[in-house]
């Protein structure tokens, strides 16, 4: 299957396009970048998360406002698109694969729509910064069980995999100290010692 040279695919995130493709990209936005391509490797949506991976593999400068990142997106990071062909050339449903970005992985999942929802064949690039994930839940939790802004700081640590001795480091804290708000924060989320959220990779 012949594909278009990475070069010379358009990209046109056009306001127009099927609502049905902003609202997918849309709910996922919670925690992953999402994107619609076609085979060709044309851009039809995408949502801000996004756009601000695709921003930092080109290596440009984002921006909080989601317009401005738009305006930067001028094209599908040819490690993204390197796995799109991937599911083209040999006709698979689905793929994954990971990028670095500085120190950190970026899981790229490209599928294809279903049949039942599209007119033509297009692919769900899914985008998820697992970090960011992460910092993003516990964040969420902190919030949800009243942890304190030294607790939440803590927790979001804790859940990217900070060990004790990193988070003191970081905090300007003594790791005795970063124990004690592990201790506090168990207690205030109802965990046991071996729960996998208190471990640090």
């Amino acid at each position: 299957m012949s594909t278009v040279p990475y070069s010379n695919r358009p990209v046109t995130a056009s306001s127009s396009s099927n609502p049905i493709f902003q609202a997918l990209v849309e709910s996922l936005d919670c925690f992953d970048g999402a994107m619609i391509l076609t085979k060709t490797g044309e851009l039809v949506v995408f949502n801000h998360h996004a756009s601000e991976i695709c921003c930092q593999l080109t290596n440009q400068l984002t921006n909080q406002l989601t317009n401005q990142l738009t305006q930067n997106l001028s094209r599908v990071p040819q490690q993204i698109w390197n796995c799109c062909q991937a599911v083209l050339e040999n006709q698979l449903q689905s793929i994954e694969d990971e990028i670095k970005i500085d120190q950190a992985a970026i899981r790229i999942r490209a599928s294809w729509l279903p049949a039942s929802y599209v007119d033509q064949p297009y692919l769900l690039v899914r985008l998820e910064d697992p970090r960011q994930a992460a910092e993003q839940r516990a964040a969420a939790e902190a919030r949800k069980y009243g942890l304190t802004a030294r607790e939440a700081q803590v927790w979001i640590l804790k859940r990217i995999g900070c060990s004790d001795k990193s988070i003191a480091t970081r905090l300007y804290i003594a790791t005795d100290t970063v124990k004690k708000h592990v201790k506090s924060i168990r207690i205030k989320l109802g965990l046991s010692d071996s729960d996998s959220r208190l471990q640090a990779s």
